[in-house]
């Protein structure tokens, strides 16, 4: 039987990580998140990236 459903992406987001974070570090992440129309996650992929390259 073959399985129903959206195909899946060959680059899926199916790894999850938790951070926690002071009042500060939440503050300025969520306001750089409104500065540039970026979600949370997408900040925190991008600098992610960077700290690897």
């Amino acid at each position: 039987m073959s399985k129903l459903g959206r195909p899946k992406k060959e680059d899926s987001l199916c790894n999850r990580v938790t951070v926690r974070l002071g009042d500060n570090e939440y503050a300025s992440l969520k306001n750089y998140s409104k500065l540039t129309n970026l979600s949370v996650n997408e900040i925190v992929r991008k600098a992610l990236k960077l700290l690897i390259e």
